[in-house]
């Protein structure tokens, strides 16, 4: 494990990472608007419909993986000499990080073994790589809350 996933993956911060990740998608999904935000949330409910506790399985499964893209984004940044704030710094890198987040995801879609989640998936996919890296600045703001960035300590 690298410096960030070895704050977020202790058994005593893990469950309220998984929690805070959870409660940072339903507001995303919640807050978006137009025809394609109708669309995301009504996949969602069609999603929590047919597993009620998905987004939470899923951040659970999803979370090393993710912890350790951010790792690697944590790593680059301390190379920098004189970088600005690391939230700042890494939404200034919102499409990279939404990339490698999505390719977490489609990597554990093709093992799903239920039809209708891989279905929703796929018919939201395309939007997904945009509604992921809007929500870049909070997921920082989730890391560093549960790590020592907001310590200074590193």
């Amino acid at each position: 494990m690298g410096k960030l996933s070895d704050h977020l993956m202790q058994e005593t911060v893990q469950p309220q990472v998984i929690i805070d990740c959870v409660a940072l998608i339903d507001l995303q999904v919640q807050q978006k608007k137009g025809i394609s935000g109708t669309l995301l949330k009504t996949s969602y409910k069609a999603f929590k419909a047919v597993m009620p506790n998905m987004t939470t399985q899923a951040i659970e499964l999803l979370l090393p993986d993710f912890a350790g893209v951010f790792d690697q984004f944590y790593e680059e940044y301390l190379k920098q000499s004189n970088p600005p704030e690391f939230k700042i710094w890494l939404f200034s890198r919102k499409e990279q990080v939404a990339d490698q987040m999505l390719a977490v995801t489609d990597v554990l879609i093709q093992y799903s073994e239920k039809r209708i989640v891989k279905s929703i998936y796929q018919r939201l996919r395309k939007s997904a790589h945009r509604n992921v890296s809007q929500a870049v600045e909070d997921i920082a703001d989730l890391i560093i809350k549960y790590s020592l960035l907001k310590k200074g300590v590193y």
